[in-house]
């Protein structure tokens, strides 16, 4: 079997990993290595990265192209998003370059997959000359749903009406997206009913979750005090949404039980 692999993520997958898809590119390139699979990396950053990633990159990928998002470049993609009526997303992450260098690779090597990571990246999918490669792409949540929960409960008129709109042109990418890809992966059952329903693609949307064990060695100063920890960053809406629904609705019923 041809182990080549091309893995288009939107944040360079080496530590620190201060985002959750980094941390789970992080895992999907360790499992892959340990697999036996040649990686080519190509990952986006606004720092230039350090002698340690470079390290770690040269470890895991058989080749690997940082790409510099330049403010000229950012630019000009959010301008291109607005004009073809796509996710503004999708603009900080669009390079004319980049899409050269993603031909120009599955035209010159033998790749039995490509993995695009978030809907962001995965644009490309849609522009790449060579459509005979199977297309995987990890979604992970269903970003339609977080901006239309975003849009509904914005207070601020300007955002709701920015959040609602961006809702639509995400949900249109995404079906966009679940046409052309051989295989879509999202973290919970929930988004993948969601996507099941809104695409009618069930068979290709298996549910890869991000929950891990963690082994926590700790010590308990007072015997009857538990501590609770929600892990996640907060500054992504489903997970202070999350947040927010499990202390209205469970943090203080616990405490009136305790």
């Amino acid at each position: 079997m041809n182990k080549q692999i091309l893995v288009i993520t939107p944040r360079v997958p080496v530590p620190p990993l201060l985002k959750g898809d980094q941390k789970r590119a992080h895992e999907f390139l360790i499992k892959l290595h340990n697999d036996g699979w040649s990686v080519d990396l190509i990952s986006f950053s606004t720092d230039v990265i350090t002698q340690e990633q470079e390290v770690l990159l040269k470890d895991l990928c058989h080749e690997y192209h940082i790409i510099k998002q330049r403010s000229i470049n950012i630019i000009f993609g959010v301008v291109r998003s607005m004009l073809k009526l796509l996710p503004i997303q999708n603009g900080l992450y669009y390079n004319q370059g980049v899409l050269r260098l993603i031909n120009m690779l599955v035209h010159n090597k033998k790749y039995s997959v490509i993995l695009f990571q978030l809907s962001r990246t995965s644009e490309y999918a849609l522009l790449m000359k060579d459509r005979s490669v199977p297309v995987v792409i990890d979604l992970q949540d269903c970003y339609s749903l977080n901006m239309n929960l975003r849009s509904r409960y914005e207070d601020n008129f300007l955002r709701k009406v920015v959040f609602g709109l961006e809702y639509k042109l995400v949900a249109r990418l995404e079906k966009k997206l679940v046409d052309r890809a051989s295989k879509v992966l999202l973290v919970s059952k929930r988004d993948a009913s969601l996507v099941d329903f809104q695409l009618k693609k069930s068979s290709i949307v298996p549910v890869l979750t991000n929950i891990k064990d963690v082994k926590v060695n700790s010590k308990r100063v007072i015997d009857d005090v538990l501590n609770l920890i929600i892990f996640g960053n907060m500054g992504y809406f489903p997970n202070y949404d999350g947040a927010l629904w499990f202390i209205q609705n469970v943090l203080y019923a616990l405490k009136r039980e305790l």
